[in-house]
Parts: structure tokens; sequence; C-alpha cells
């Protein structure tokens, strides 16, 4: 939907309302401040097109290459978890995938250090990842799965008091997979309230921008028809 609707203000901006307010070229009186903000903008459009397609396509190239890098990809990650708005859904995606994959190995008979390596591999966000493996150095020394979570803190209370509750009566796996079910249904419900919002959002933003252009075209009008009959 955004890139439908950027794509459809830049075909106006660069294509129809060149064309629409060239008919105003001979006018004496000088356009309306909109409407000449408006064939600026499209005039910049023209003339730089190429440049800001080719500096998107370097950007997208460099995003690219800085997330292959090992240390660029731990500053996004970092970056990104830091963020309002989608730290929370981050970190609730990642612990539902993390806590079923731990409570699926658990319950198939792998060890506590074993599960927690190869949950590791499900993981997509560097600095999570460098959390887990280091509770599996911290469980090897003898912490339990409770105390090296609590001590990254990066993981969720819910969870936490699961691990604490199962490690204590000795169903870690049953708890963990609960708590991956508790995650996943939140990471789905925030999906689709986010959707929810977004679309009348995306709406309304684009009816305000075409509402501006059309202003901007139909101001010149106005004035004309003024003129005219004066």
């Amino acid at each position: 939907m955004v890139v439908v609707a950027i794509a459809i203000v830049l075909f106006l901006m660069v294509y129809v309302v060149p064309k629409v307010v060239s008919v105003f070229d001979n006018m004496s009186q000088a356009l309306p401040p909109l409407t000449q903000a408006l064939l600026d903008i499209s005039a910049f459009l023209q003339d730089y097109a190429e440049l800001l397609v080719a500096l998107l396509v370097v950007f997208v190239l460099g995003v690219k290459w800085m997330l292959r890098q090992p240390k660029w990809r731990f500053k996004i990650h970092s970056m990104l978890l830091k963020t309002p708005g989608i730290k929370r859904f981050l970190i609730y995606s990642e612990t539902a995938r993390w806590a079923r994959t731990l409570g699926v190995l658990l319950s198939s008979g792998v060890s506590v250090q074993e599960a927690l390596t190869i949950s590791v591999e499900v993981m997509t966000l560097d600095p999570l990842k460098k959390s887990v493996l280091n509770m599996v150095s911290k469980v090897r020394e003898g912490k339990s799965v409770y105390r090296s979570m609590e001590e990254e803190k990066v993981f969720p209370p819910l969870l936490l008091n699961l691990v604490k509750t199962g490690e204590g009566k000795g169903q870690l796996d049953n708890m963990l997979l609960r708590g991956a079910k508790h995650y996943e249904s939140s990471v789905e419900n925030a999906a689709e309230t986010l959707v929810s919002i977004l679309e009348p959002v995306m709406i309304i933003v684009m009816g305000g921008v075409v509402l501006l252009i059309v202003l901007a075209i139909m101001m010149p009008i106005f004035e004309m028809n003024q003129i005219i009959s004066g």
C-alpha cells in the first residue's frame, strides 16, 4: 500500500501536474503560492529523478552490505531493539520463536546446553543471539536457565517467571511452550492492530496529498474566473 501510494503521488507530480498547470503559463498574474510550490517540487523531481533513483539504489545496496558485516549488523539490530514502537514487537517475535524451539528440543530429550546452542539458530537479531550464547556459558558454569536469562536483561518478565516456575517443578519444556504460545498470540494481535491502524492512516495521508494537488491546480482556475468575471 505504501509503495503504491508513493508511486501514484510521484506519477501525479512528474507527469500530470506539469501538463495541467502549464495552461496557466500565459497568465500575467503570479500563480498562487501553493501552485508555485507544487510546480517547484515537480520540477525538482523531473530534474533530479535519475539522481534520486541512484541515491535510493546506493542506500539499499549500502544497507544490504552493512547487514552482511557482523559489526554493522549488530549495530543496526541494536538500534532496532531500542526503537520505540517496534522494540516490543521484535523482542516478542524473537522470544516466541526461541522459546518454542527450546521447549521442543528439551521435550525431545536434548540436554539444556545443547538445546540452548541449537536454539540460537532460529534467532535473527544478533544482540539476542549473543545473549543466548552468553546463557550457554553461564549454564555450563552451573547457573540455572532462569538465572542466566535474568542476568541478560533482554527477555520479557512473563517468560522469566514461567522459566523459574518450570525449573522448580521440572517442567521447563512445558513452560517454555506455554510462553511461546502467549508471545505468538501477542505478536499476531500486534500485527493485526498495526495493519488496522496503518490502513486508515495511509488513506487519510493519501487523500490529503491528492487534495493539496487538486487545490494547487484549481486555485489558478478560480483566480482566472474572478479576473474574467471582473
